[in-house]
This record gives structure tokens, C-alpha cells and sequence, in this order.
């Protein structure tokens, strides 16, 4: 599948990585992806950022969603408990990335690589599912944002709806803009 990615959609999944890392989250997912899609120089980037979708704007809601298995940060903020807060101070008493290693998530995949949570696998598969159906030869940008709004459980839509971003206008924005290429 990957030999069918354009540059741009190589450079979006490197970014996505690199996304959660910044966060120190355990896999990628679609919020990873979400933000590295924002970040891009085409149309898709274009699209996202005339939406009012960031990556600066995003990275503080994923540092959020970024809790420990069995943590919802929403929850915890119901109680008066900010997480992001909680992370940063125990990280500035005890060094970065100590609260990932008391909770064993410090450990990553092989040579520090980030492995794509299951979300994350799935909205790369609807990418290419959405490029057969566009009888798109290759994926692109386009293909991975439509991957990761076709499910509304998936982090990415959750955190669009957060911005009152209207999911089906932008994809029809995104169809519009779609580049067309040879196989």
C-alpha cells in the first residue's frame, strides 16, 4: 500500500509519528495524522488551516486525549484535575517523560519507532479504500484526511467537532481540491 503514497502523503505519516511523539503518546492515531495533515503545503493543508484547524491548535487537545490507558483527561477536568498540569509538573520535578515511565508507556517499538494505533491503521486503510473509489492510481494528502474523517468514533472528528468544523463541507472541499495524477 505505502508504494502507492505520494511525497506529501510520506512526509504527512513521518509527521504524524512525530506528532505523538512530541506528546510522548504510545501509537499514532488519527489525531496524530489530523495534525501533520494540517501542517501540509497543499490543498488539503489549505483546506484544513482555512477551517481554523492548526497544528498549534490541535497539539494542546492531543497532549490532552494523550492520557494513560484508563485516564480520560475530560473526566479528570470534572473533578478539577487538569492532566496537562499534573504531566508538566511531575515532568519538571522528576525529568521529561517521567510520568510515560512510572506508567510503563516510556518504552517504545523497535529503535524508538512509534507504532500506529488500531485507529490509526484503519484510517490509513479507508485512505487507500477512498483513492479506489475516486479510481485514484496513488494516495495522497486528500485520501489520508478522507481516511481519517470516515469515522465519526475515530479522535479526529472528535476533536474537528471541538472546533465546530462542519466534517462534510470540508470534505466536499477536499474532493474539489483533489489533484488529479497520473498512476
Amino acid at each position: 500500500m505505502f508504494e502507492r503514497f505520494t511525497v506529501e502523503a510520506r512526509e504527512t505519516v513521518k509527521g504524524a509519528v512525530a506528532a505523538a511523539a512530541e506528546v510522548r503518546a504510545p501509537q499514532v492515531d488519527t489525531g496524530h495524522l489530523l495534525v501533520a495533515l494540517a501542517g501540509s503545503v497543499g490543498p488539503t493543508g489549505e483546506a484544513l488551516r482555512a477551517a481554523g484547524v492548526t497544528g498549534e491548535r490541535l497539539r494542546p487537545e492531543l497532549a490532552a486525549a494523550g492520557g494513560p490507558a484508563g485516564f480520560d483527561p475530560a473526566a479528570l477536568a470534572t473533578l478539577g484535575i487538569d492532566y496537562a498540569e499534573v504531566r508538566r509538573k511531575v515532568d519538571s520535578e522528576f525529568g521529561d517523560g517521567a510520568l510515560d515511565r512510572a506508567l510503563g508507556r516510556g518504552r517504545r517499538g523497535r529503535r524508538g519507532h512509534v507504532p500506529f494505533a488500531p485507529e490509526g491503521k484503519r484510517a490509513l486503510e479507508r485512505s487507500l479504500r477512498e483513492a479506489m473509489a475516486l479510481r485514484d492510481r496513488h494516495i495522497g494528502a486528500e485520501h489520508l484526511l478522507l481516511g481519517v474523517l470516515a469515522d465519526p468514533a475515530f479522535l479526529a472528528p472528535r476533536l474537528l467537532a471541538r472546533f465546530d468544523v462542519d466534517t462534510p463541507a470540508l470534505r466536499r472541499t477536499v474532493l474539489a481540491a483533489r489533484p488529479r495524477r497520473a498512476g
